[in-house]
């Protein structure tokens, strides 16, 4: 039998950690998420939904763009914190 796994759900955030109602990975299809840092909607793919279930990965609430920019972000301040350390 195949295994279960859930879905992206933004309405209500589940014990599962982001994702809602169930479906198998037969069943996936692109999915349309609103990022949650520039509120534009960004498609999570079928593709992509797979290698976040194979990698136990929530569902992504940025989008590839704000992702970065939060990946840059913590590294200029880890940058500025170690020009400051003694």
């Amino acid at each position: 039998m195949e295994e279960d796994w859930k879905t992206v759900s933004r309405k209500k955030k589940s014990d599962d950690e982001g994702f809602g109602h169930i479906q198998t990975i037969s069943q996936l299809q692109d999915l349309i998420i609103n990022c949650s840092w520039c509120k534009k909607d960004f498609t999570f793919l079928v593709k992509d939904q797979k290698y976040f279930k194979n990698k136990s990965f929530d569902a992504p609430k940025k989008c590839k763009d704000c992702r970065l920019k939060k990946k840059q972000i913590f590294a200029d301040k880890q940058a500025k914190e170690a020009g400051e350390a003694p």
